[in-house]
């Protein structure tokens, strides 16, 4: 499960990873459009350059740390499905409420998650990663 957190006119979203992962790009649909087998692409980012991005934190509608980036959508819906592939093409997705996220009380560090508040290392730590070595 991904955590998210409005920070201003943004939201962050922290992406469960190894450190052995990769992202390669992530996308945000709508995920209440029933018109569209497969919704329209609300916003992008690709080639994540900084580390923070490279670790899974994505700024949705400001691009920070990325390459290249999609323009802030001029309507941002309730329920946000957030994506990531790897290289491979392979990846995960979750949906993010955002009147749930806009109304959380986060401490410094927190992201909000399905099973409450968690910092980017309980997010991580999920996935049970077998660390090279």
């Amino acid at each position: 499960m991904f955590g998210a957190r409005v920070e201003g006119e943004g939201i962050s979203v922290k992406i469960p990873l190894c450190s052995t992962d990769e992202i390669r790009r992530v996308e945000v649909t709508d995920f209440d459009d029933t018109k569209h087998e497969n919704p329209p692409i609300l916003w992008w980012a690709s080639q994540p350059m900084s580390p923070t991005a490279g670790k899974g934190v994505v700024k949705l509608w400001s691009g920070d740390g990325f390459a290249h980036h999609a323009p802030r959508p001029s309507v941002v819906p309730r329920n946000l499905d957030v994506s990531y592939t790897d290289p491979s093409g392979d990846g995960r997705d979750d949906v993010l409420d955002v009147r749930l996220l806009s109304r959380a009380r986060l401490k410094a560090g927190e992201y909000w998650t399905s099973d409450g508040p968690e910092t980017a290392e309980q997010i991580d730590g999920q996935l049970n990663c077998r660390e090279p070595g």
